[in-house]
């Protein structure tokens, strides 16, 4: 469904919202100001109520030690975070979905943003975190067993292609205590007036 709505859509940025998110009021300018700013980046993400995802707005402010949400935004090329973002709420550049290609339906529900993000990182695109939006995701609020399988399923379909080691970076990120890596936080303000 989603590779049917982006080809049929035109606009430069798309974006993806799981139906599990509620977003605050103005969340999508940050996220566009980055990609207009950064044309290096495919797609930028914010960051997440959920603490069961690395996106967590607890689990990035321990990891750079700092208070959050706050201005700026981090990317994949400034340091030791993961290369991809999860798809529950992205906007990604049109023409990188064009170069990439959509996105591989032989996943079903998990797998496939990462398996997407891999491929773009590949041919050398970036991705963004903004560090001053927060939209609440109610993550896995409706995950069942049933759910549980198809999960099982596209995390053996991802290591069969990307490898242990990848499966293990991308899917179950964890930020050990006392771990701050020392990123560079990246701003969107201009130099001088205005």
């Amino acid at each position: 469904a989603v590779n049917t709505a982006v080809q049929q859509g035109t606009a430069p940025y798309v974006v993806l919202l799981n139906n599990d998110t509620v977003a605050p009021a103005g969340w999508l300018s940050p996220l566009q100001q980055i990609l207009e700013r950064d044309t290096g980046i495919a797609g930028v993400g914010p960051l997440s109520t959920a603490p069961s995802q690395w996106q967590g707005v607890s689990n990035v402010a321990k990891w750079l030690g700092r208070d959050l949400p706050a201005s700026g935004y981090l990317t994949t090329a400034d340091g030791p975070f993961p290369s991809s973002l999860a798809f529950w709420c992205v906007m990604i550049r049109r023409s990188a979905l064009e170069l990439v290609g959509p996105l591989d339906e032989g996943y079903f529900m998990y797998g496939e943003d990462d398996d997407w993000c891999l491929r773009a990182h590949s041919l050398g695109l970036e991705f963004a975190l903004d560090l001053s939006t927060v939209v609440r995701h109610d993550h896995r609020a409706n995950y069942s067993a049933a759910t549980k399988v198809h999960h099982e399923r596209s995390r053996e379909k991802f290591r069969r292609r990307w490898g242990d080691a990848r499966v293990d970076c991308h899917w179950s990120v964890r930020l050990a205590d006392g771990e701050v890596p020392a990123l560079p936080v990246r701003q969107l303000a201009t130099d001088g007036p205005g």
